[in-house]
């Protein structure tokens, strides 16, 4: 199945926020909108885009089931991925930004790992249930504190 990337180009400011209530005294929040409203957006396009019948997708027993009665089956084999931020300056090669690891940190402005300890941290005990969790350590000098937020796949 082939792989299509797809850029939104904002013409303004873009705002998501999740389902929480929002109003006075309500902190809202903001961030990329969630994976699944994101690909909810884009079936409903591609929907349209099809001449799919909206009606008789109700009372089907799954989203395939729906696909299929609409007269769109091969939404159902449709994946999603995304939504991430990217650096358009080359339109022809957009480069995507995703988190930075937890476990990223920079030493003399290089990337480290954090590795998990091997012997026990005097005074510290993995959460109870969790036997082979072992805290992260850099044993190399002390990380800058620029550690980037985002990285590019190539860099990741």
């Amino acid at each position: 199945m082939p792989i299509i990337g797809i850029v939104l180009e904002p013409l303004d400011t873009l705002f998501f926020r999740g389902g929480r209530p929002f109003g006075l005294g309500l902190s809202g929040e903001s961030g990329l909108p969630a994976p699944q409203n994101f690909t909810g957006a884009l079936r409903t396009w591609l929907l349209e885009r099809a001449g799919a019948d909206f009606r008789r997708m109700r009372g089907q027993p799954s989203l395939a089931a729906a696909f299929v009665a609409a007269g769109v089956p091969w939404l159902a084999e449709t994946g999603f991925r995304g939504p991430w931020l990217a650096d358009i300056s080359d339109p022809a090669s957009p480069k995507p930004f995703v988190r930075a690891p937890a476990n990223l940190a920079l030493t003399a402005g290089e990337p480290v790992a954090l590795c998990p300890l091997r012997t026990p941290l005097p005074g510290w005990s993995p959460p109870s249930g969790e036997p082979q969790m072992a805290p992260l350590w850099l044993k190399r000098r002390k990380p800058d504190k620029a550690r980037p937020a985002w990285l590019t796949f190539d860099g990741l």
